[in-house]
């Protein structure tokens, strides 16, 4: 039974197991906890007990199922997103993201991504107007950047063609288990006509030179 129990284990650790033995001694014992048998019954069994154990692996396994499901329909819902969308657990550790951020930096998983930056925020780009950590801050950066308003929570970051794009952060704090959901929404192009209207509103289109708006506004 035991050398069965090894065989099929090796196939598929994650096999559901009861066995039915005539066996008592310790060491037969131990060897089917270390295993992971689900149940270990000894002969004569005792059908009641029989059930009850198969009844509450078929429980389990229903469980598991139902949290695989839902876990594909969270991610289905995630990658049709056109945000680029990352979740961190309690330990700030990055644990998922989704195809659109992936694609984004053009990799294939998160192991991927930390290999190549380490962490998220080694990819914002220092930018007038736009957040960014500095990597001698210890804190994670989004206990920083939630600190700030929500519209001054905007990013820099390149995309795989090394082009510029910028972004508002959004963090959702999910209570049941403390993860964050963090969703950054591109807009590049409303940044690029902000700043076109600033300049036409404070530079001098003759002499290229701050006027006296921006004059006033700073002093």
């Amino acid at each position: 039974g035991i050398e069965m129990c090894k065989a099929i284990k090796k196939i598929n650790p994650e096999q559901e197991i009861i066995i039915t033995t005539a066996h008592s001694e310790t060491g037969y014992f131990m060897e089917a906890i270390q295993l992971q048998i689900n149940s270990y019954l000894l002969k004569p069994v005792d059908k009641n007990l029989l059930t009850k154990n198969i009844l509450s692996i078929a429980k389990n396994q229903k469980l598991n199922d139902d949290l695989i499901e839902k876990q594909a329909l969270m991610e289905e819902i995630a990658n049709l997103q056109n945000n680029l969308l990352v979740v961190y657990d309690d330990n700030n550790t990055l644990i998922f993201a989704n195809k659109h951020f992936l694609n984004f930096f053009n990799v294939k998983d998160c192991n991927e991504f930390l290999s190549e930056f380490s962490c998220l925020k080694k990819s914002f780009i220092k930018l007038e107007d736009m957040f960014y950590h500095d990597a001698s801050n210890n804190k994670h950066w989004t206990q920083d950047i939630e600190t700030l308003e929500h519209d001054k929570r905007l990013v820099s970051i390149n995309d795989r063609q090394q082009s510029t794009k910028t972004f508002v952060v959004n963090i959702k704090k999910v209570a049941i288990n403390n993860h964050k959901i963090c969703t950054f929404s591109e807009i590049t192009h409303i940044a690029t006509k902000k700043k076109e209207l600033e300049l036409k509103a404070y530079i001098d289109e003759l002499t290229q030179i701050p006027n006296r708006a921006k004059f006033n506004e700073c002093f």
